[in-house]
């Protein structure tokens, strides 16, 4: 299943919706405490429905109403079933205290995102939804069209307006975090101490060309026998993501997470060879060995920017979580869940 930002209401969960409704409307407790002041931050009220917004308590209720109709009416009607609910708000009381005060610093820095800031934060996230469900862009339109999203434009707007929060929460990020420089001592450091993180078994370094039918696919094989360049030809007619570099998708060995028949006809492959056409769930497959990987420890400059990568989010989460903390020991904060 490709995962995606939104999902069209079934007709059951519109039905459980409807009736939760109609359970919560003929409760007048529910409603009450709604505008119960369940914390006072920094001298400012917050409400119950406030935090209920933020930590989706009422998502929560709606999973359990759709499993057990019964149960939800419990929690609904109840006080056990009240107070249940509210143990939940106290195990995400710290959760909603860090959103809501790093929103309070993003109105008082008057942080914003321009229109470019924007479309640059939409295009990280295609690419990462992309790349994580192996879809060319073609792919992903059609996974939206069974969401009932008709274009890529609709998408942006809806991903837009809902992760609106998140991008200048995000861009307060990067104003606190900063730049930050890694040296060639750092690096080499963690290479000398995180061997074992370098290792790789013997395997295949892997080019692939994917199609969605067999007849596409056995056109570009014949191509290919007659002198055409793979990673030419990847770059051409492949419809996977890997088509940018050529079709090339690094090292497959017995560990890899692959598909089981494309890694066995993978593995078959001596260096140079091309493989005739495989068929799997995704598609119609071309692959062809690069070279042959022999078992050992990768070489400090090939893992060296992976290396600088992981230095980088490392340092960059350790400057971000001491600023959340420090933004929470600084916060009065009074609660009264």
């Amino acid at each position: 299943m490709i995962v995606i930002l939104f999902k069209k209401f079934s007709s059951i969960v519109l039905i459980g919706f409807l009736a939760l409704t109609l359970l919560v409307g003929s409760s007048v407790s529910a409603q009450e405490m709604g505008d119960e002041t369940a914390a006072i931050i920094n001298g400012e009220e917050v409400s119950v429905l406030e935090i209920d917004e933020v930590i989706g308590t009422e998502q929560v209720v709606m999973q359990v109403f759709q499993t057990n109709q019964e149960f939800g009416q419990l929690l609904l009607q109840t006080e056990a079933g009240r107070d249940l609910m509210n143990e939940y708000r106290k195990s995400k009381f710290d959760e909603f205290l860090t959103y809501y005060l790093l929103n309070r610093e993003v109105e008082e820095k008057g942080i914003e995102m321009t229109a470019e800031d924007k479309d640059e934060f939409f295009e990280d996230h295609l690419e990462t939804v992309m790349t994580q469900n192996n879809l060319n862009e073609q792919q992903l339109l059609q996974a939206l069209q069974q969401q009932n999203i008709q274009s890529l434009d609709e998408y942006k707007e809806m991903f837009l307006e809902r992760n609106e929060q998140d991008m200048l929460i995000f861009a307060l990020q990067e104003e606190t975090v900063g730049p930050i420089e890694i040296t060639e001592e750092d690096m080499q450091e963690f290479y000398d101490n995180n061997q074992s993180r370098f290792e790789v078994e013997a395997g295949s370094e892997v080019r692939h060309i994917i199609l969605d039918n067999e007849e596409s696919a056995e056109d570009a094989l014949a191509r290919l026998n007659d002198g055409e360049n793979f990673a030419d030809l990847a770059r051409e007619v492949s419809t996977g993501p890997s088509a940018e570099t050529g079709g090339r998708l690094g090292v497959v060995n017995e560990s890899t997470q692959f598909d089981a028949t494309f890694k066995e006809a993978a593995l078959a492959l001596e260096a140079g060879e091309v493989s005739e056409v495989v068929q799997t769930d995704f598609g119609y497959h071309i692959i062809k060995v690069d070279e042959k990987v022999e078992a050992g420890v990768r070489e400090f400059s090939e893992v060296k920017d992976e290396i600088e990568a992981t230095l980088l989010e490392r340092e960059r989460q350790d400057i971000w979580q001491d600023y959340v903390e420090e933004l929470k020991n600084n916060a009065e904060v009074e609660n009264k869940l």
